[in-house]
């Protein structure tokens, strides 16, 4: 399933759980770190390297090779429809 198809519900915290396949696809577990960039009505998200030092997120557009790192890009309309849909 495609991570378009994922929906996360925010809660009074402004907390919202990572889909499992995409924590998957990007190894994610308990305690790992995340970082999130807003750019153009899109929102990356990437795995930050244990050592804690994200390499700045390049949205894939914009890259003239593939992205080092796994990131994910999604629709700000969409990204907006996965944090306010109910299950």
């Amino acid at each position: 399933m495609s991570a378009e198809g994922f929906t996360a519900k925010v809660t009074a915290r402004s907390q919202a759980t990572i889909p499992k396949p995409i924590r998957d696809k990007l190894q994610l577990k308990a305690g790992d770190r995340v970082a999130y960039r807003e750019e153009r009505g899109r929102v990356y998200l990437e795995r930050v390297p244990e050592d804690g030092t994200p390499a700045p997120l390049t949205p894939p557009h914009a890259a003239s090779k593939p992205p080092a790192r796994k990131t994910r890009e999604l629709d700000h309309h969409r990204l907006h429809e996965m944090l306010t849909s109910r299950r």
